[in-house]
């Protein structure tokens, strides 16, 4: 594979479809939601407030799947859902 061939592929994966490097979005309402759950819970350790910021997490994550502007934020949407399922079993 050659190194032009390398790059276009990493362009794809982090561009929209409009040519824009799509890496993170600002506002991200739930993820600053997620973040300030996530302090909270941190000085309060109550299981409604874990239950609400993992809630958060998965509505964000699934966004991002299903609506991401670019690969890489559906990839990483995909590895949070993933990680978010798997450790419900853990």
């Amino acid at each position: 594979m050659k190194k032009s061939q390398i790059f276009d592929a990493v362009k794809k994966f982090f561009k929209d479809k409009h040519g824009k490097w799509v890496i993170a979005q600002f506002p991200n309402f739930l993820m600053f939601a997620w973040l300030t759950l996530l302090l909270i819970n941190f000085f309060a350790h109550d299981q409604n407030i874990s239950v609400l910021q993992n809630a958060v997490l998965f509505t964000w994550a699934y966004l991002e799947l299903t609506e991401g502007s670019s690969y890489f934020r559906k990839t990483l949407g995909a590895i949070v859902l993933i990680g978010l399922v798997v450790s419900f079993f853990l």
